[in-house]
């Protein structure tokens, strides 16, 4: 957003200010008081109207908002559009009532960060919503880091499902972050004081698999000298988080799917099922319905995992993340180490460009290595030997892919009506390369490429 910044924002770098817009008063008074005990540096300025709101907004510079939908005279959503119409933008956190699926898209479509049910829960929602939007730590939303569209749906779909008990399945390629959006859904449910136990399917001997989830009874086999629990017994009353499900032996799926219907198992050598309260989570990263199709997966588990269900984006799908990322991971490789420094913007451009095929997984291994480099020389060192380590690691692939894998619309082919037309576009966005990019149907990276080509200033 744009727009002065008041003299206590200088005197005072670490506050940050808030619009809190809610009409009812009782509840905007129970908010800001909970805003400002979880953050402490927080200054909230409230408004019960649009038109209140406005003039908060005109006062001086505001970090974000928390707003409700129904208002006095109008739709909460009508600040953010009178402001976007005016080229300002202002990231917010949007209150509603409606607890609809429908509801949570719509709010997204708006560009809100996040969006908090007026519910028992409310007043702690809201502030792990705003600790994320702030780049605070220490939240469950916080761990999903970034404000790219993709993300924030992700942490749309996490508020959403955390609250149930049916199964979710979580898709992504490898090195995503699955594990971290599965413990967001224990950590924000009903199950968070239980334990949360996670178990790489693939990583188990296919001997063993059956006696680590269901547990086994002494004598069952040669060496089995006692009674040994198995790990859906461990997350009683919690959950079970099934990574690299697909890796589940053809014998064990039937056995699975029977704790997911009935809610009991059998440990190996038993003769009595043992009842079962636990949340099971799973995650894969192949396609689970093409394995069903050839005939590799349970079709019955499919369905009985695949309730609700969350695709976790690769980073190359939300490289405007790239920023907070790097800020977060660097922060925790730094373990608190002072003066962090971001990469330069050509550096963030390199970035930007490259593949990202080990997804955050990689990103973190760069962060740890800028972190390194960083404690002997500074930040801008340690970036720089980062770079050239990712150079020389690169694998060996075409640097910039045909376009015409990811763009679904072309420009004209004639480099002065492209360019011509390409800067119609970014003016008509404000120059605001992501909106641009979404409306070509091409990544950010494909549109800065193709304005390096042609000339325009990045």
């Amino acid at each position: 957003m744009n727009g002065p910044r008041p003299s206590t924002r200088d005197d005072a770098p670490d506050v940050r200010t808030v619009l809190l817009l809610e009409d009812d008063e009782e509840l905007a008074d129970m908010l800001a008081a909970e805003l400002q005990r979880s953050h402490p540096r927080l200054r909230v300025c409230t408004a019960a109207t649009l038109a209140s709101a406005l003039e908060e907004v005109e006062r001086g510079w505001l970090d974000a908002a928390v707003i409700d939908r129904s208002l006095p005279d109008g739709d909460g959503l009508d600040l953010v559009r009178r402001l976007r119409s005016r080229g300002r933008e202002m990231p917010f956190v949007l209150l509603t009532a409606d607890a609809t699926a429908a509801s949570a898209v719509e709010c997204l479509r708006e560009g809100a960060s996040d969006y908090v049910v007026k519910d028992a829960g409310a007043l702690a929602a809201t502030s792990r919503a705003l600790t994320q939007l702030l780049g605070a730590e220490g939240s469950t939303p916080s761990r999903l880091v970034g404000r790219s569209a993709a993300i924030r749906k992700v942490r749309a779909e996490v508020r959403l499902y955390a609250s149930s008990d049916a199964c979710v399945l979580i898709e992504g390629e490898t090195g995503v972050g699955k594990e971290l959006v599965a413990r967001a859904l224990h950590d924000d449910g009903p199950r968070a004081s239980a334990p949360f136990v996670a178990v790489n399917c693939g990583a188990l001997p296919e001997h063993l698999v059956e006696s680590e989830l269901f547990g086994h009874v002494r004598g069952a086999f040669t060496g089995a000298h006692r009674d040994h629990p198995g790990l859906v017994e461990l997350a009683a009353r919690g959950t079970l988080f099934l990574d690299e499900v697909e890796d589940l032996p053809l014998a064990l799926q039937g056995k699975l799917l029977r704790l997911l219907q009935e809610g009991e198992y059998r440990p190996v050598g038993g003769t009595r099922a043992k009842r079962a309260d636990v949340r099971v989570i799973a995650a894969c990263n192949e396609d689970l319905r093409g394995m069903v199709a050839d005939r590799r997966f349970r079709r019955d588990l499919y369905f009985r995992l695949n309730v609700l269900r969350i695709s976790v984006p690769p980073l190359r799908a939300r490289l405007e993340d790239l920023p907070d990322l790097l800020a977060h991971l660097a922060g925790r490789s730094a373990r608190g180490r002072p003066g962090y420094a971001g990469p330069s913007a050509d550096q963030l451009e390199v970035l930007s460009c490259h593949r990202w095929s080990g997804n955050v997984r990689e990103l973190a291994n760069l962060v740890e290595c800028a972190s390194v480099h960083a404690s002997r020389g500074g930040w801008p060192q340690g970036w720089a030997a980062a770079l050239a380590r990712l150079h020389r690691d690169a694998p060996t692939e075409p640097a910039d892919p045909p376009e015409s894998e990811e763009t679904e619309q072309e420009l004209d082919s004639s480099s002065d009506e492209e360019r011509r037309a390409l800067e119609r576009l970014l003016a008509r966005h404000r120059w605001r390369r992501e909106e641009a990019a979404r409306e070509l149907g091409v990544s950010r990276v494909t549109l800065w490429r193709r304005m390096r080509r042609l000339g325009l200033s990045c």
